[in-house]
């Protein structure tokens, strides 16, 4: 069950992680894509799939709208995927490390979202979405971004606490591995946002890619 169910958890976070790298479209048209894209994922474990997309088009999207903080509920989108893949893999909903997998990206989703906005959050602004750059300075959305890089960092050590990585090579690279963003948003490094996005990015791929390595070659 190991084995099949972190490499589904991998496939549906990539499938996660790859969504916002394509063109833009009209949101119904991707809305729609979307689902025809991921009934083969959905069909695994239908009550957490058919949790993900109605949280995503009837709560996260809405609230956009409304709050510029809607990443914090829109953020259990991210935890989904491991919850979707691990009980189509005969898991339990309730096992400790599902839930310290699902922790760990649904903060991730945070300060992921929130590096893009240093780029793009004045265009989000002007196609009407409140943005968290109209509410904070630079520096402080960077201060505010680097203490949730930190808790990332934090929640990533509940990985090897809970068992979802045996190896103790695994343990000590993801958490290295998280190094490289912080060090690039840290106020003292007079923040590279740019570079933060990109590697935080990087991060989560590697992190998929060793405890898929773990649960195949670890003790």
């Amino acid at each position: 069950m190991r084995r099949s169910g972190l490499l589904i958890v991998v496939k549906l976070l990539l499938v996660a992680c790859s969504a916002g790298c394509r063109a833009p479209a009209a949101p119904k048209e991707r809305a729609a894509s979307s689902l025809i894209r991921d009934v083969p994922f959905l069909k695994q474990k239908p009550g957490f799939g058919g949790l993900a997309v109605l949280w995503y088009n009837g709560v996260y999207t809405p609230l956009k709208r409304l709050t510029a903080f809607a990443v914090a509920p829109g953020a259990l989108i991210g935890a989904l995927p491991p919850a979707i893949g691990w009980t189509a893999a005969g898991g339990s909903a309730g096992d400790l490390r599902l839930l310290a997998l699902a922790f760990f990206f649904f903060i991730w989703q945070v300060p992921h979202f929130w590096l893009l906005l240093f780029k793009y959050g004045e265009e989000y602004a002007e196609a009407g979405f409140p943005s968290i750059t109209r509410l904070f300075s630079t520096t402080q959305l960077g201060r505010l971004t680097f203490v949730w890089m930190l808790a990332t960092a934090a929640a990533s050590l509940l990985l090897p606490l809970y068992g979802v990585s045996r190896a103790a090579s695994t343990a000590y690279g993801i958490v290295a591995l998280d190094a490289a963003p912080v060090v690039l948003l840290s106020p003292g490094n007079g923040h590279a946002p740019r570079g933060a996005f990109i590697g935080k990015n990087l991060y989560a791929r590697a992190v998929m890619a060793l405890l898929a390595a773990d649960a195949f070659w670890g003790p």
